[in-house]
């Protein structure tokens, strides 16, 4: 009996932190103003252009490649500690109830994707940007570069592919 009690309170406790998880993502989520907007082309040009200041990297994520979302704080302090902005992208053709849900078990680990706004740069579309997640573009210099870093990796293999980027002419 007792056994049996016991698992139903773990079972209990476990969906009261599930649904206390989606609630926070739900709510952060709606609150933010940058989820109205999806990331346009224009959003693209003034990032780009923003980028002669200080360098960027656009992080494209979605909630059907899950290691784009645990893994996204590791990608955050990577480009922190290499001098990049991170903005976080979302793939817009996944329902939102999807990416919530996938923020909420995800916790922690997928706090710097919030706020993402949703990727519609058919600029970036065109270079490829949802063809895997997570897809990572450099900006530097006024520049997109060319190369975007594609798929899920350790930190250090982060750090290195951010700094070869930074380092292209």
């Amino acid at each position: 009996m007792f056994v049996r009690c016991a698992r139903i309170a773990g079972v209990f406790i476990g969906l009261c932190g599930a649904l206390y998880g989606l609630a926070w993502a739900q709510t952060a989520l709606l609150d933010s103003s940058a989820q109205s907007a999806c990331f346009s082309d224009a959003d693209l040009a003034k990032a780009i252009t923003d980028s002669q200041r200080s360098p960027v990297v656009l992080y494209i994520w979605s909630p059907r490649m899950l290691l784009s979302v645990t893994h996204a704080h590791e990608v955050q302090e990577q480009a922190q500690l290499a001098g990049l902005r991170f903005v976080p992208l979302r793939d817009a053709r996944v329902p939102s109830a999807e990416w919530w849900a996938a923020l909420a078990r995800a916790g922690d680990a997928a706090q710097g994707l919030n706020p993402s706004q949703a990727l519609c740069s058919a600029r970036l579309e065109e270079r490829d940007a949802l063809r895997h997640f997570p897809t990572a573009f450099v900006l530097r210099n006024g520049a997109l570069l060319r190369d975007p870093v594609v798929g899920a990796m350790p930190a250090a293999f982060w750090r290195s592919s951010l700094q070869q980027r930074l380092e292209q002419r």
